[in-house]
């Protein structure tokens, strides 16, 4: 197992699961966190499930793309995007996390993007078959 793979199960197994009670992540938007440990810079975009989208995350593409922007520029070490079901009292709860690169690279590509409120987003897929991860 390489160095890379055991830092990025770290984050995925014990770090991005608390974040929605850890002070250390910084919130920047409704949707989007920052995290800085050990010198390293992290950057994150919330998925939400919340009505009417029930079923599925929702992912925002104005703050996807801040979140890639931010990676590519090397402002951040790690982007994550983070699926999370808000709560009727608007709180958070975790419910996975993925690498932002690759779900970049290999799922949104292939979805289409819908116009909302709130600007264009993606419904992310619900069926784990349908999934690269």
């Amino acid at each position: 197992m390489t160095q890379q793979h055991d830092d990025d199960a770290i984050w995925h197994d014990q770090i991005l699961p608390g974040m929605f009670k850890d002070s250390r992540f910084h919130q920047y938007g409704k949707y989007r966190r920052h995290i800085e440990l050990e010198g390293i810079k992290a950057g994150i975009v919330i998925a939400s499930r919340n009505p009417p989208y029930t079923a599925n995350f929702v992912l925002n593409k104005g703050d996807n793309d801040r979140l890639m922007a931010a990676k590519l520029s090397d402002r951040l070490h790690k982007a994550f995007i983070v699926e999370a079901i808000v709560e009727k009292d608007g709180t958070m709860t975790f419910v996975a996390s993925f690498d932002a690169e690759q779900l970049n690279a290999e799922v949104l590509p292939n979805l289409p993007l819908r116009a909302g409120q709130f600007g264009p987003f993606w419904i992310l897929p619900s069926d784990p078959d349908d999934e690269p991860f």
